[in-house]
């Protein structure tokens, strides 16, 4: 090869390596006069510069193992791996999510959705911690591991507990309240408590609902006559607490009291209260205590009702008005109940009751006419005539 041959190899371009064709191309740009810009690419760009994509052709790059679930679910996400970064759109959390999967949560201020199952459960995974991977495969896979399985059966088998307990809580709560409302009965017709036993038997046998549930075993059972003690006590104890309520609320209270003798001929002292309505000023009668006393004087009885009154934390002053029958022991201003309480309250005033001044005319009254009196004799002849025979009842 000549020196001649070497410069000619030397100068040939890479133009002239492709042919005539690129040679006849690169001069028909420069014969029509384009800018430099508008000028064919070289063939170097055309090997070292990657290709432009037109803009109505943009569409999101996958990798080549990406499933078709995940294409789809690249449509309006976000990528939050390596691997997707060349996608063109951004992913978002969608809300029918939170409908098909119950578990999930999503906090808006993070942007990012979690598993409030797992967290609940101190599971550690990707759903415990702000996850922003929009996509559904991502909840289904997490539906599908272990961590969340697992989770879930906790909390199924939690809640099927707390619902047995509370079936538990419930039937126990109606048979107590059907026990409650035995003893009140017994109480309110006046009927010997030991007979709430058999009462019960009655009800069970007649397959009342919730008194099974009173008889819970051998040792333990609200079927005893000592529970419905208990049960009366309490009844007692809410029925006083509401009096008292009402008493301190009353403007002004009076004081009603008897003496009586029960049935083991123990002297007795029944009182009552009649108080105001502050809202209606309706007045209204309530029973309050029935109390044992040592001595019939007027100081013994006097001494047991101010017992009473700072027991419901009665001021004296409060006590405006004081009913008793017409005896000296309860009427009288020197020794008596009424003197002692004048005492304390002077603006107190005593009542001679209606009821016990009504018996007396009837019976004191009566005793200065003779018709009357023949009337009462040939009256009380005919019922202790009737009373002492059952054959004449008969007839």
């Amino acid at each position: 090869m000549s020196a001649h041959d070497g410069s000619k190899r030397k100068g040939r371009t890479i133009l002239s390596f492709f042919g005539p064709s690129a040679q006849k191309k690169s001069k028909s740009n420069d014969e029509i006069g384009l800018d430099e810009s508008e000028k064919s690419t070289p063939v170097e760009d055309v090997f070292l510069s990657p290709p432009e994509t037109s803009q109505s052709s943009k569409t999101t790059v996958h990798d080549s193992t990406s499933t078709s679930q995940e294409r789809e679910d690249d449509i309006g996400g976000e990528p939050s791996f390596a691997g997707m970064q060349t996608s063109r759109y951004v992913r978002h959390f969608q809300d029918k999510w939170l409908r098909d999967f119950k578990w999930l949560q999503y906090e808006a201020s993070k942007n990012a959705m979690t598993c409030k199952v797992c967290i609940k459960h101190n599971k550690q995974n990707t759903m415990t911690k702000a996850n922003a991977n929009f996509r559904t495969s991502t909840l289904t896979r997490h539906a599908e591991c272990n961590d969340h399985k697992a989770a879930m059966m906790s909390d199924s088998m939690i809640s099927d507990f707390q619902k047995a307990v509370k079936n538990v809580h419930t039937e126990k709560e109606n048979s107590l309240l059907v026990a409650i409302r035995v003893v009140f009965w017994l109480a309110k017709e006046d009927i010997a408590i030991n007979k709430y036993d058999s009462l019960l038997n009655l009800l069970e046998q007649l397959e009342c609902p919730h008194v099974t549930g009173l008889r819970t075993g051998k040792n333990v059972t609200y079927a005893s006559n000592k529970a419905a003690c208990e049960m009366l006590e309490s009844l007692a104890t809410v029925i006083r607490k509401g009096l008292d309520n009402r008493l301190l609320k009353s403007p002004f209270v009076s004081v009603l009291c008897d003496e009586t003798t029960d049935i083991g001929i123990k002297k007795k002292l029944v009182v009552y209260s009649r108080i105001l309505n502050p809202d209606s000023f309706k007045p209204s009668t309530h029973f309050l205590c029935n109390l044992e006393v040592k001595s019939g004087t007027g100081k013994a009885i006097h001494e047991e009702l101010s017992g009473v009154i700072k027991e419901k934390q009665l001021p004296p002053t409060k006590i405006m008005g004081l009913g008793t029958d017409g005896a000296t022991v309860m009427t009288g201003k020197g020794q008596g109940v009424t003197g002692y309480m004048l005492r304390e309250n002077p603006m107190m005033l005593n009542y001679h009751c209606i009821a016990h001044r009504l018996a007396l005319v009837t019976s004191q009254a009566a005793d200065e006419v003779s018709y009357l009196v023949e009337y009462q004799r040939i009256m009380t002849g005919i019922f202790y005539f009737f009373k002492a025979s059952s054959i004449v009842q008969q007839d």
